[in-house]
């Protein structure tokens, strides 16, 4: 059950597509998704939850599905050929999926989730994995900060993402921005998250990111993950 359950919980992982306006100024990070653009990513991390250990493989492929005329989009996200602990899960299966359909903001907010098993934790999974533009330009070494409001309806948790762009530099021959995220509930249990990612300077898709959880709820599930997950773009 706790397998399937962090099945379910990595298919809200996808990250929405990014565009990325270079200006005299900076970077201003302007979300333009278009409909039909689909991405696909590899997927590796350890965990630990309720006692376990637990080793994770999968890919993923985020689409855009609908784009509205205020800016406001839906992402799909399918997970599949997934294996724990290098077996396949006995309710999943490597070649079975899971499909996350999730609404997000021009801005990057998390709107609305569909899903199975969609409650409070995974909303605030969704937030911990939150990329949220800022309001001006950015340049190397600045930093911007978003916070996320409780919201009793979703069960959405408060919290306080910090961004920064650390550094120009390259993803193998592809010329990228790196930045840090740091995302962490305000009450709660303290489920946090610490990321670095990759982006594209060319084409402003996610190149690569690694994440670090603590105390991170698995949606539908009573107990929480802390580890370490590596996204890897594919295609």
């Amino acid at each position: 059950m706790l397998k399937s359950k962090l099945f379910a919980a990595t298919a809200i992982l996808g990250l929405a597509a990014l565009s990325l306006a270079a200006t005299l100024d900076g970077y201003s990070f302007k979300r333009t998704p278009k409909e039909g653009e689909s991405h696909k990513y590899k997927q590796s991390g350890k965990f630990e939850a309720g006692g376990m250990e637990i080793t994770y493989e999968a890919t993923s492929t985020n689409k855009v599905a609908k784009v509205e005329a205020d800016g406001t989009f839906l992402e799909e996200s399918t997970t599949g050929d997934v294996k724990m602990n290098g077996q396949e899960p006995p309710d999943g299966g490597a070649g079975g999926s899971q499909k996350t359909t999730t609404k997000y903001s021009p801005k990057g907010e998390v709107l609305e989730i569909k899903s199975e098993n969609v409650g409070a934790e995974a909303y605030r999974f969704a937030n911990l994995a939150l990329f949220v533009t800022p309001e001006t330009d950015i340049k190397v070494g600045d930093s911007w900060t978003y916070e996320v409001k409780e919201d009793k309806k979703t069960g959405a948790a408060a919290a306080k993402a910090t961004y920064k762009l650390v550094a120009e530099e390259k993803v193998g021959d592809v010329d990228a921005l790196k930045l840090t995220v740091s995302i962490k509930e305000t009450a709660t249990d303290g489920a946090s998250s610490e990321s670095t990612v990759w982006l594209s300077k060319t084409d402003y898709t996610m190149l690569k990111t690694t994440a670090k959880w603590t105390n991170a709820p698995i949606p539908g599930a009573p107990v929480t993950i802390s580890g370490e997950m590596t996204i890897t773009l594919v295609k």
